[in-house]
Parts: C-alpha cells; sequence; structure tokens
C-alpha cells in the first residue's frame, strides 16, 4: 500500500519512532476526543463510535470515557436543554422529537428517558 509515495512499512516504522518519543499516543488522543466531545453535548454512544472510525481500540475508547468522569444523565440534560429550552413537553410527538435527538446525539435509552423525566416538571410542581 502506498500512500502519498510512502510504503505502508515507512508509516509504520514512523509512527513507532513518534509513539517511541511521545509524540503520538492513542489513548492521549481518545481521551483529549471524548472530552471535547462531551463538551459539546454528545453521548458515550457516539463518541465510541467516532473513536472506533478514527481506529481507536474498543477498549481504549471506553477508558477514554472513563476519564471524561462526567455524569451522562447531567450531559443529556444539558443538551437537551440547550436545544429544546426548558419549556414543558407539549405532548407525546414533542416528546419523541426529543429522544430521537438525545439518541442521535449518542445517549442511550435509558438516559435519554432519565434526561427527558427531569426535564418535565412532576405533579407536585405543577400545583
Amino acid at each position: 500500500m502506498r500512500l502519498r509515495g510512502l510504503d505502508h512499512a515507512e508509516i509504520e516504522a514512523a509512527l513507532r519512532d513518534l509513539a517511541a518519543q511521545g509524540w503520538q499516543d492513542d489513548q492521549r488522543f481518545a481521551e483529549s476526543y471524548a472530552a471535547g466531545r462531551a463538551a459539546r453535548g454528545c453521548g458515550p454512544l457516539r463518541i465510541v463510535a467516532e473513536l472506533e472510525e478514527r481506529g481507536v481500540t474498543a477498549s481504549e475508547a471506553q477508558a477514554a470515557l472513563q476519564t471524561v468522569g462526567g455524569n451522562w444523565d447531567e450531559l443529556a440534560a444539558a443538551a437537551l436543554h440547550r436545544r429544546f429550552g426548558s419549556g414543558p413537553v407539549a405532548d407525546l410527538s414533542d416528546r419523541a422529537r426529543r429522544m430521537r435527538f438525545l439518541q442521535r446525539r449518542g445517549f442511550s435509552q435509558a438516559q435519554s428517558t432519565r434526561a427527558l423525566s427531569s426535564a418535565e416538571p412532576n405533579d407536585a410542581e405543577q400545583r
């Protein structure tokens, strides 16, 4: 395989040298990427998928999520608030639209449900 005139062996050797010198570190990249995407409102499922698309192993991606240290339920609620504001859910189709939004952002079904529940006023608050 040749990429821009370089042999695969030359590319691999250069990457090994960079890693040995501390200039290239997949785990450091994964941690930085995960923190940045979480700060932008992406959920763990999307972050892991994006990291794997970029060649990071599944185990490194999961380890990077652990370093984010955020509460995914709170991050989902914050993303929901940024997108839809603090208004209540109008009806079932609005709830479904909000749920789809969170799931596209990479939050799990459970995280999305908890975020929606925390955003909706309960019966005691309505009285």
